[in-house]
């Protein structure tokens, strides 16, 4: 499998609303490691810019979203077999 990747349009909002500096300090990091991540935001950080922005975080990494939409159907698939 593939890396997921950030959403660019999703990344390019995120960015026009916090400069690194900003996000750094929202998210408690540094403002190199923000600058580090590229055009990526790495996935351990989706769930916190997605709070911070108001972007939703299936719309920043699509493909977390569906691997997480996944995970909670295999959950529930399990779970009804089991009743």
């Amino acid at each position: 499998m593939s890396k997921p990747t950030t959403n660019r349009e999703a990344y390019d909002a995120v960015m026009a609303k916090y400069t690194p500096s900003e996000l750094a300090r929202l998210l408690g990091l540094t403002r190199q490691a923000v600058n580090n991540w590229g055009r990526v935001i790495p996935e351990r950080y989706v769930l916190q810019v997605s709070i911070v922005t108001g972007i939703p975080a299936e719309d920043i990494l699509p493909e977390l979203a569906r691997q997480v939409r996944g995970y909670v159907k295999h959950l529930r698939d399990t779970e009804k077999k089991s009743a």
